[in-house]
């Protein structure tokens, strides 16, 4: 450590005192340094970089275990869907890979939506002035409408993961994981297990008392 610290700082040293040189130097011997500097090997370090490594999240399928899915931002920090209770993930601003998932197919289903159309007045004249130079009145109103979803699904247990609503993934914004269908911890499924055998466990005891 003391090692690389005493590298990097000898490194910009040099940098110092040959941007120094550099202004020390006549305009003629300036501008044919420059002329050299251009064929010259580039002295270039890591130390110059500033680029910050980023934590990935990673994912596993709830439903078998496999490793399904990285991304920079929680999951469970993204927002909320309200008609699915899906996680909404904005894929346009980071780093997202699906490589536990295939494209599993389209999915059409009947939704009810709420919109917004404008409000009834009717024939009464002053129900128009009072409308005049104002924002145009809204209702809500639910409708029927029809939703496509393009699912993918996990390559162990072909079970949906996630799903977006165009065909194309180069030109979608963001996808909706189902809830529950994803985990961060690998051990997830192992739980599940040794639950499920406690419960057996537990059945089978109370069974056998009652004979």
């Amino acid at each position: 450590m003391e090692r690389e610290q005493h590298d990097k700082l000898e490194y910009r040293r040099r940098l110092r005192d040959e941007k120094e040189f550099v202004k020390g130097v006549g305009k003629k011997k300036k501008e044919q340094y420059r002329q050299n500097a251009r064929f010259a090997q580039t002295d270039y370090s890591s130390f110059d970089s500033e680029v910050a490594d980023k934590y990935l999240e990673r994912y596993w399928c709830a439903h078998c275990g496999r490793f399904a899915m990285v991304m920079e931002t929680s999951l469970f920090d993204c927002l909320i869907r309200k008609q699915d209770e899906s996680y909404c993930v904005d894929i346009s601003t980071q780093v997202f890979r699906t490589p536990g998932l295939y494209e599993g197919g389209v999915k059409v289903l009947r939704r009810q939506c709420v919109v917004h159309v404008p409000a009834d007045t009717g024939d009464n004249k002053a129900k128009e002035k009072e409308l005049d130079n104002a924002a145009e009145a809204t209702v809500e109103k639910t409708v029927e409408a029809l939703e496509i979803q393009y699912r993918m699904n996990c390559r162990s247990c072909a079970l949906p993961i996630l799903y977006r609503h165009k065909s194309d993934r180069n030109s979608c914004n963001r996808v909706f994981v189902f809830n529950d269908a994803l985990s961060n911890d690998p051990t997830v499924v192992t739980q599940k297990i040794e639950m499920l055998k406690e419960s057996l466990a537990i059945a089978k005891g109370l069974a056998s008392a009652s004979d």
